[in-house]
């Protein structure tokens, strides 16, 4: 455990977490190592700095960099990590930040277990779960269509079911014969129309 000043420098740092700079969030990382045994709280959301710095991983200065065993090593850590709903620190609106990290801990996994392997049975073809984050169970999404392009209202949604109800909606479009092709004109094709 600090001491009183400690802990008071310590909080301190959470006064730098409006800094999205990628060395920042790898500098965070770099901190929350050096006190991955310790109990104290830390002042920022470690699974959103390791989202972060994983998007922004291309942009760290070299000095920056996370070593490949110390990033699993955070990455596998259940007390603070958040990869689902069943962990306490879970917050609905960081779904993605948590996808995020969950996918990129898995592709560390599959690194470092090719590490040990003799380059006579180095597989070349990895295989990697790679998830995503749920749907709404109330969305159809990729069969609702805006046909507001086309004249339609914006209350009326078309929903598509079949194949049939998809060549359904294809008969109801004129499209312009060849010979009325002009050039530099734009043309609504079958498949752009929906």
């Amino acid at each position: 455990t600090l001491s009183a000043e400690g802990e008071l420098l310590f909080k301190a740092f959470g006064n730098a977490n409006d800094d999205f700079h990628p060395d920042a969030h790898a500098c965070r990382l770099k901190i929350t190592l050096s006190c991955i045994e310790s109990t104290d709280e830390l002042p920022w959301d470690i699974t959103i700095e390791c989202a972060k710095y994983i998007i922004k991983y291309d942009r760290l200065a070299a000095s920056c960099v996370v070593d490949d065993e110390e990033e699993h090593q955070l990455l596998s850590n259940e007390t603070w990590i958040v990869e689902d709903d069943s962990h306490p620190l879970h917050d609905a609106t960081k779904i993605y930040y948590y996808i995020i990290v969950k996918n990129h801990c898995e592709a560390l996994c599959a690194i470092n277990s090719l590490e040990g392997a003799s380059d006579e049975k180095f597989n070349f073809c990895q295989e990697v779960s790679c998830h995503h984050p749920p749907r709404a169970d109330t969305s159809n999404w990729p069969f609702f269509m805006d046909n507001t392009a086309f004249g339609e209202s914006y209350s009326r949604i078309s929903e598509v079911e079949s194949a049939d109800d998809w060549n359904g909606l294809f008969s109801r479009i004129e499209l312009p014969a060849q010979q009325d092709f002009v050039a530099g004109q734009q043309v609504v094709v079958p498949f752009a129309a929906y």
